[in-house]
């Protein structure tokens, strides 16, 4: 859609008060928002001038052209001289910002309109309906709070006769003491390939789904992948029968028995391996998700802007994946795959051994943004064999490689951090506390009856007495 004069000289007003002006610069970029640019030369400009701004840089039209590169571009340099000279003043700025933001926004209301009346189902409109709503209802305005309102909004919060707000239950006790999962938060889960993360997703998925609607975003896997690792959890069919489809008669039973149970629960799978950040948070919007689950973060389609890395890119998922949740009170997982661990050397009398480092949070790659932005950080990794704690403490019992996972608080905003020893039953894609594993999956110290083939037997003839019945 092209563009108003209005609002392309609203849209260089509001620039030109920021670079002239060094007093606005932190008030103008809390309101003004990179979207409500449609000129894509200006808002490059308005987001090279935030970036500066977040960064400790002062913000002027030689750091902006620097930062964006255009330094030896001679008609992008004249075109932002001719933007300075033509703002007299930034007094009137919030005057400009309001007549850009309010033709943004009528533009975008324009283009979703459109595409609900080319739409041929209800669920094709349902996305753009959403968004509509969302750009009626988002307001820019920011308001204050002073103390007094802050103390009495503490004191009624504190009331016994308020309502708290919902927590979410992992099933893991421990994990749900630390964390104390609310709407609002944006949490990481880390790992490794291969070590469970997206296990672990899923049955805590399959768990929030029993008391509020959860919409999972499955960017690698197929939906038929991810129903069969839903049915092995929820109803406890062992996986090897399921993926070699030979389910036999008690399976079947089972499956009938719990259908009922599990279907009931309010959950919705997307498997879209092309779904941009925004694209997530509006699909969500529009189900009402209380929950989303996304698999994985560094997956997420990204705009192709010029001269962006790719740290930039993802930064902005962050970003985007932190207000929505904030925004809307949705409690966002967010999966992201690890680096590769760090490796260190000990001399025994065997040898040099070479081990791997426990994971931290320096290990999530490509971006610091998403560390940043978390207000909950899990960290799933293998313990080493016969290894050691986190303080160095040797595992009260032998640990297994393939059987057990360490799960790792190893940030978190509004609580305390610590971990809890997993058993991994791959048979039924399902964490357990270690220890709380079915009393057939424990290990045991008794010997082991041989099972299998017997071998050859033998046979002997008793003598007989002359009183044994036939």
């Amino acid at each position: 859609m092209a563009l108003t004069d209005s609002q392309f000289s609203a849209e260089e007003a509001v620039l030109g008060s920021i670079l002239i002006d060094s007093s606005i610069t932190a008030d103008a970029l809390s309101v003004v928002r990179g979207e409500d640019f449609q000129e894509p030369k200006n808002r490059r400009l308005f987001e090279a001038a935030r970036a500066l701004f977040r960064e400790g840089v002062p913000v002027d039209a030689v750091t902006v052209i620097g930062k964006v590169g255009l330094d030896r571009d001679q008609k992008e340099r004249e075109r932002l001289a001719g933007i300075l000279n033509s703002t007299v003043t930034s007094a009137n700025w919030r005057e400009y910002a309001e007549i850009m933001r309010d033709n943004a926004t009528l533009s975008r209301i324009q283009s979703h309109a459109l595409r609900i009346t080319e739409a041929h189902t209800l669920d094709e409109c349902r996305e753009h309906v959403a968004l509509v709503s969302s750009e009626f209802n988002a307001g820019h305005g920011v308001k204050g709070k002073s103390l007094n309102d802050l103390l009495i909004e503490f004191s009624e919060r504190q009331s016994p006769d308020h309502q708290q707000k919902q927590r979410h239950s992992t099933g893991l006790s421990r994990i749900d003491h630390l964390t104390k999962l609310t709407g609002g938060k944006l949490c990481l889960i880390g790992g490794l390939p291969s070590d469970g993360k997206t296990a672990l997703a899923l049955q805590w998925a399959l768990n929030f789904s029993k008391s509020a609607p959860v919409g999972v975003f499955s960017l690698e896997t197929d939906d038929e992948t991810l129903t069969d690792r839903f049915v092995t959890h929820g109803f406890g069919i062992d996986y090897d029968h399921i993926v070699d489809q030979r389910l036999t008669d008690a399976d079947w039973v089972t499956f009938a028995d719990k259908v009922p149970e599990i279907a009931k629960r309010n959950l919705k799978v997307f498997d879209e391996s092309r779904l941009t950040a925004d694209e997530i948070a509006a699909i969500s919007t529009a189900y009402g998700f209380k929950t989303i689950f996304i698999d994985y973060g560094q997956l997420i389609e990204t705009e192709h802007e010029k001269n962006a890395t790719r740290a930039e890119l993802l930064s902005r998922v962050s970003q985007t994946l932190k207000i929505f949740a904030r925004s809307t009170d949705t409690l966002v997982f967010l999966l992201l795959q690890l680096k590769e661990p760090k490796t260190y050397t000990i001399k025994t009398d065997m040898g040099t051994i070479t081990k791997r480092k426990a994971p931290t949070m320096e290990d999530i790659g490509e971006t610091r943004q998403f560390e940043k932005d978390a207000d909950v950080i899990f960290l799933l990794y293998r313990p080493e064999r016969n290894g050691t704690d986190d303080d160095g403490n040797p595992y009260i019992e032998p640990l297994s490689y393939d059987k057990n996972r360490i799960l790792k608080v190893a940030k978190n905003k509004e609580g305390r951090r610590g971990s809890l020893t997993l058993y991994f039953d791959g048979l039924h894609q399902t964490f357990y506390p270690n220890g709380q594993q079915p009393e057939a999956k424990r290990p045991s110290s008794r010997k082991k009856e041989p099972v299998g083939d017997p071998g050859q037997l033998h046979f002997k003839e008793e003598k007989e007495t002359g009183d044994e019945p036939f």
